[in-house]
């Protein structure tokens, strides 16, 4: 029976720290504080490069969908 104490107390023991701990955190959060070290710099989301490139793909895409929509190039329906 007292093993099953020493498990529980020890399971209530953690439980305290950690609802100590997540009330600091949030009433830190809550106050407009930083949990850790305030970030200096943020490194960019994307690259500007690659976003060019996607919009180059896209470009070529919407001119080769124009090509087939114009009657520019055939398209031999095997079905007909």
């Amino acid at each position: 029976m007292r093993d099953w104490f020493v498990i529980l107390g020890v399971f209530l023991l953690g439980f305290a720290l950690v609802l100590v701990w997540n009330l600091s955190a949030f009433s830190t959060v809550a106050a407009g504080g930083v949990i850790g070290g305030a970030a200096t710099s943020t490194p960019p989301v994307f690259n500007p490069s690659s976003l060019t490139t996607i919009h180059t793909l896209f470009a070529n895409r919407a001119t080769e969908e124009a090509k087939y929509l114009n009657g520019v190039y055939q398209y031999a329906d095997p079905s007909r």
